[in-house]
């Protein structure tokens, strides 16, 4: 019984530390990205501006789609 708790953990933690080095890899990647992004766009006030148009079209999708969320809860609790 003790070898299969071993033989369990020793696979567990195996794949805690794969899955922890792909998320740092990703995250590693990401941030480059960004930075040579960010780098690429300092000049272009244009991009810049598009970038913040962008942020803020996808925030109110978000409120829009939490007030949706909201408001079906709401009616369907009022429904009960």
């Amino acid at each position: 019984m003790q070898d299969i708790f071993r033989r369990l953990i020793v696979r567990i933690s195996d794949q805690y530390l794969t899955v922890l080095f792909v998320l740092g890899a990703v995250s590693a990647v990401t941030y480059m990205v960004l930075i040579t992004d960010i780098r690429n766009q300092e000049g272009n006030a244009r991009l810049v501006k598009m970038s913040t148009d962008q942020g803020q079209l996808i925030q109110n999708i978000n409120l829009s789609l939490t007030q949706k969320t909201y408001i079906k809860r709401h009616v369907r609790l009022l429904n009960y």
